[in-house]
């Protein structure tokens, strides 16, 4: 198992609820980390996708509006639509939870 990729996940988590989107720069930090959360939610393992799911979520709630821009990079055929597609229960649970609270958050 990757722990270290999941601690990753955390941090990035912890940053957004944090002080970070206080920074200037984080909107570029944000479109940087597009492609790297979308292979780990694409990943195969349920836990990592389950919990860079979260990250997206985490985002969702914490920008609100904010997120309109990068919601559209993540609900796509290439990311969570093909999420839900999954045989995995718990990565297309995943991947429906994290549109669902794209849309509710961003208006």
């Amino acid at each position: 198992f990757d722990w270290k990729r999941m601690n990753h996940l955390k941090k990035i988590q912890g940053a957004v609820l944090g002080n970070g989107p206080d920074f200037e720069n984080f909107p570029s930090f944000m479109l940087r980390m597009i492609g790297p959360l979308t292979v780990q939610l694409l990943d195969l393992r349920s836990a990592i996708a389950k919990e860079a799911s979260r990250c997206v979520q985490v985002m969702a709630q914490a920008f609100e509006d904010d997120f309109e821009p990068y919601a559209e990079r993540y609900i796509n055929h290439n990311c969570l639509l093909k999420m839900i597609n999954s045989a995995t229960k718990l990565i297309s649970e995943a991947g429906h939870q994290s549109i669902v609270s794209i849309l509710h958050n961003t208006h």
